[in-house]
């Protein structure tokens, strides 16, 4: 854990910094024996030139905005958190409004939730529309939309959008872009979304080439990274030697708790990502 001060650029075309003092923290990582889980259950029919390297299949599959994901169970503690993690019905499930994650309570122990892409989908275009206001979150809770290679050495290959206060209700911000290693200065970008009772979509753009990255957050639903400037909230072009290179990384989605604490509200949390989108970009 680090703390230091970031400035928090709004573009539309101008820069305003802002300083804060926030409590520099990223989603911890996977532990490399993840495929230790007792109750493995059999591998799904998943293309080998398209799974993800050293990433198993999780038991339960679902269906997503054409794409199709596994649901991460842990019967122990585990990253990120470390955290259970449920792979049941009610605590995962797809309908007509999109993908909802939850954090529950069971036999006194807190479960949260995860799906894991079983594409490799390499440079371009990802977009998470999301229905749920980062303030919404409860501030030991961090859903993070982010890719990831298992197997590799951290970083492995980490991008991430992340809303998430890092169990300091008093922070301002509450959402952050990072290219990882986030302890390398330059790599996080703190920022904050005020919520909007009137439209609680967002969308999480991120453009993924082989030497920048370049992130947007914007009010609305967009299914391209071309969003009108009204609608951005906030946007970040990282240009820095930490590009990672596409390899076999793969999207995940989840919603858990800062160092495995228990909500500060000691109530169920619940996400709603209303899609995802992918763009291809040749290089």
């Amino acid at each position: 854990m680090l703390s230091r001060s970031y400035s928090l650029m709004l573009l539309f075309g101008i820069s305003l910094s802002i300083v804060v003092n926030v409590d520099v923290r990223c989603h911890s990582k996977e532990p490399l024996n993840d495929t230790a889980q007792k109750s493995s259950g059999p591998l799904t029919q998943v293309d080998p030139e398209n799974k993800p390297k050293d990433t198993r299949v999780y038991p339960r599959l679902i269906d997503f905005s054409g794409y199709k994901w596994s649901v991460k169970v842990q019967n122990r503690l585990a990253g990120p958190g470390p955290n259970y993690f449920s792979d049941r019905k009610e605590d995962v499930w797809v309908d007509d409004d999109g993908l909802h994650l939850t954090i529950s309570k069971r036999d006194g122990k807190w479960y949260c939730t995860e799906v894991v892409l079983q594409e490799s989908l390499g440079y371009g275009t990802y977009i998470f529309q999301t229905a749920t206001e980062p303030d919404a979150i409860d501030p030991n809770v961090v859903a993070g939309m982010f890719t990831w290679e298992a197997g590799l050495p951290w970083p492995n290959r980490e991008l991430d959008f992340e809303f998430a206060r890092w169990s300091n209700p008093g922070d301002v911000t509450n959402a952050q872009f990072v290219v990882q290693p986030f302890t390398t200065s330059g790599n996080l970008i703190r920022y904050r979304v005020e919520p909007d009772k009137t439209n609680p979509y967002l969308t999480q753009s991120m453009t993924w080439l082989k030497d920048k990255v370049y992130f947007q957050t914007a009010r609305g639903r967009y299914e391209s990274r071309h969003i009108n400037k009204e609608a951005v909230i906030i946007s970040w072009v990282y240009p820095g030697i930490r590009v990672p290179e596409s390899g076999k990384e793969n999207v995940r989605i989840n919603l858990w708790l800062d160092d495995g604490k228990s909500p500060s509200a000691d109530k169920p949390i619940h996400m709603h990502i209303k899609k995802f989108i992918f763009h291809s970009i040749e290089n």
